[in-house]
């Protein structure tokens, strides 16, 4: 697992969202990551530790997601926010669900 690559080596990417079952080999792996300052990009990552795992015979299994937004970028935080809101209908009404909480449509 490589930590935002300049050359994808593939088509797969990692988009964070995980189910890990075996927490006390991730916290594990963690703990040495920092205790050995592992670091790629500046930084203590989770696939670093990810990748620890699987060196210690953790299996992680794979599956398709059909969309993906990096909601990192505040762009693609709103394209986000639109999709989800024209995908479920959402729009502004008098009676809303969410406490505090206003939608405004498109």
């Amino acid at each position: 697992m490589i930590e935002k690559p300049q050359i994808p080596k593939s088509n797969l990417a990692l988009v964070g969202m995980y189910k890990i079952r075996e927490t006390e080999q991730l916290y594990k792996c963690l703990e040495d990551n920092i205790r050995m300052q592992v670091r790629s990009h500046d930084e203590f990552q989770l696939t670093d530790a990810l990748e620890c795992m699987i060196q210690h015979g953790v299996r992680f299994n794979a599956f398709k997601v059909n969309n993906w937004f990096d909601c990192g970028r505040k762009e693609t935080l709103l394209e986000t926010n639109a999709t989800l809101l024209k995908k479920y209908k959402l729009s502004a009404s008098p009676v809303l669900p969410y406490e505090n909480t206003i939608i405004i449509p498109r």
